[in-house]
């Protein structure tokens, strides 16, 4: 079933987009490497996701990424970089009034962009 993740964030991007998801073709855009997600700025292609549940779409051409292993959100931008959004990697539920950085957060799953 992982195997299958990056196809449906392919599908999902671009149905978010507008598009035919029936019309591309499947291609890894993130999650190749070896670079954990906390460094920001990291290349979208090096970065390494764990568990990637969801993934929306903005209208910028953002997409992010939620990762249940890591316990966090992320936001891979048009130009291909990874950027911490949410969640400090610990598990758990608090941080409400604080930075979404600095939040800790239990496999988040459900996203949606406005």
């Amino acid at each position: 079933m992982l195997a299958m993740k990056p196809w449906l964030a392919l599908c999902l991007a671009a149905a978010a987009a507008g598009a035919d998801p029936r019309l591309y073709t499947v291609s890894t855009f993130a999650g190749r490497g070896p670079v954990a997600f906390h460094q920001n700025g990291a290349r979208a292609l090096a970065a390494q996701f764990i568990y990637p549940e969801r993934i929306a779409a903005d209208a910028s051409g953002n997409l992010y990424v939620s990762d249940t292993h890591y316990h966090q959100v992320f936001r891979i931008t048009a130009a291909g970089a990874v950027n911490l959004v949410a969640g400090n990697g610990a598990q758990g539920y608090s941080g409400d009034g604080g930075p979404a950085t600095a939040a800790s957060l239990d496999t988040p799953k459900g996203m949606a962009a406005d």
